[in-house]
Formats: structure tokens, sequence, C-alpha cells
């Protein structure tokens, strides 16, 4: 029969009602994450959360809001916005109406919750305080979470459009970290028995020659990479952007630069190629050299 140290129980016990919060809360992150990922892609009357930004530039479209400072009498309410913003629209509000908040708001509030809920485990707050002890950790830690915070500002620029910007992206990836975060938390007891398999696999690959290593790793992200490539995007460009880079690797695997214009290049014209006596990409041609080995030996995804 296993015996568990009565310390261990204990911290268990009192680690219960906190694990049982982490869990809801995980999952009502998770579930809004869901609507807020769907109601990026829907039609916005109609999504019930989603984040966007709209810079005030002339000929912007309007857009109906409904904020705490509308009169009671009032049923819409035109405002331009400068900056990201979550909007949510209650089930029982007129369609077309929210309330809004800026999203930095959201992120500052999610990353108390989950550093609130973290805390109240002693194993966490070990983890937490070990690496500031030594510079050598400590220095690199602090770079990598001072990138992060930079990755999460959605950076747009004043001429963006709504709806075609980053702010929906860092909504939905934030919520979705966080509960996964919170998840993880709540239901680490039954996910113990992967503690053991782990730890042997950190410790194989930390006895890995270096080279034997970056091979592993560099193998192990091509086929996660085609796998997605499939399965996600059928190995075809989706996007103009895209398919003009493909366009001048293709050119490239000819030994040429550039393509004469096929006759009559009206009917040959398209977004980021340019068609002016001369048929190419306009983008730098780096990423294009690196399709180009896929381009010649027939598969450029």
């Amino acid at each position: 029969m296993k015996k568990t140290s009565p310390s261990l129980a204990g911290q268990s016990e009192k680690t219960l009602p906190l694990r049982t919060v982490a869990t809801i809360l995980g999952a009502v992150l998770l579930a809004i994450a869901v609507f807020a990922n769907y109601s990026a892609f829907s039609s916005k009357p109609t999504g019930l959360i989603f984040a966007d930004h709209y810079p005030p530039y002339q000929g912007q479209p309007l857009v109906f809001i409904r904020t705490a400072d509308t009169p009671a009498n009032a049923t819409t309410f035109f405002e331009y916005l400068g900056q990201s913003k979550v909007f949510i629209r209650h089930p029982w509000m007129p369609v077309g109406q929210y309330r809004y908040f800026p999203l930095w708001w959201l992120l500052a509030g999610l990353a108390l919750l989950v550093a609130g809920v973290a805390l109240g485990f002693p194993a966490f707050r070990r983890a937490v305080t070990a690496p500031w002890q030594e510079i050598g950790t400590a220095l690199p830690l602090a770079a990598t979470l001072a990138y992060l915070l930079f990755t999460l500002m959605p950076w747009d620029y004043i001429t963006a459009k709504p709806h075609e910007t980053g702010t929906a992206l860092v909504l939905y990836v934030s919520l979705a970290t966080s509960g996964f975060i919170l998840l993880i938390i709540g239901i680490y007891p039954r996910l113990r028995f992967l503690d053991q398999p782990a730890r042997g696999l950190y410790s194989w690959l930390m006895r890995l020659q270096t080279r034997r290593f970056l091979l592993l790793a560099a193998g192990f992200t091509f086929l996660i990479t085609n796998l997605i490539s499939f399965f996600v995007f059928e190995h075809m460009p989706h996007i103009q952007d895209s398919i003009s880079q493909l366009f001048q690797a293709r050119i490239f695997a000819t030994g040429r630069l550039y393509l004469p214009s096929p006759p009559f290049p009206d009917f040959f014209d398209y977004t980021h190629i340019i068609n002016n006596g001369r048929w190419y990409s306009q983008y730098p041609f780096l990423h294009s050299l690196i399709l180009l080995p896929g381009v010649i030996i027939g598969i450029p995804w």
C-alpha cells in the first residue's frame, strides 16, 4: 500500500479548494477565448466579445458603441477609437451596441489573476524565486519576459483597418494562455503520472551531444511545421504575400531574377507582383531564396 507523508497530505488538503478555483477559472477563460476567436471571424454586430483597433483617420467607418457615459435614453453612440480595446455585448443589449475598455486592462488583470492563484502553491513560489538567485539565469529570464511583453503589445500602425490588426490575436492568445495555465494548475495532481517520464526525457536530452541535440530539434521542428502545413494550409499559399514570394522562388528556379511580362500583361496583374515589362515579386528576395531548394525538388511547402 502506497503511503503519503503527513506534510504532503496536509498541503494537498489545503490547496484543494484553490485547485478547484483554478480549474473553474481556467475552463471559463478557455471558453471565453473560443468565443473571442469565433467573434473575430464573424459578423461584428453579432460578436459577444472581441478586440479591435479603430484609428481616428478620415474615412474610418463609424462604430455603434454604448458606453457607461451614454445617457439612459440614448440608443446608439458614435465614437472614434484610437487604441486597442475589448468590446463586450451582453445578450440582452441591442445588436451593434457594446461596452468596451482598454485591452491593457485585460492583460494586466489576467497576469494578476494567474499570479495570485499560482502564488498560493509553495512549489510555484519556489520555482518563481529560484531563477532570480543567480545573475546567470536572472538576466536571460528578465530579457525573455521583456520580449514577451513586447510581443503582447499590438503595435498597430495608424492606417490599419479595423479587423485587420493584431489586437484580436492578442486577446485570444492572452485568454487562452491564462486559461490553460490555470487549468493545468488545477488538474496537476491528476497529471503526476507524467512526472517520471518527463524527467527521464529531460535527462536524456541533456546527455545528448550538441550536434545530435540540434539535429533532433531541427528534425522535430521540420516534422511539426510540415504537419501544420499539410493539415492546416494544405501545402498551399493562401494569401497574396505568400503567393508573391513563391512566384519569385519559381522565377529563381529558372535561373533568372525576373521574367519578361507576358503578352497582354493587364490580364496577369496580381497583388504584390510587379508587371511593368519585367515580372517579379515586390518583396526582398531572401525568403524566396529560402523557398528555392523546395521549389527545385518539387516540395516548396
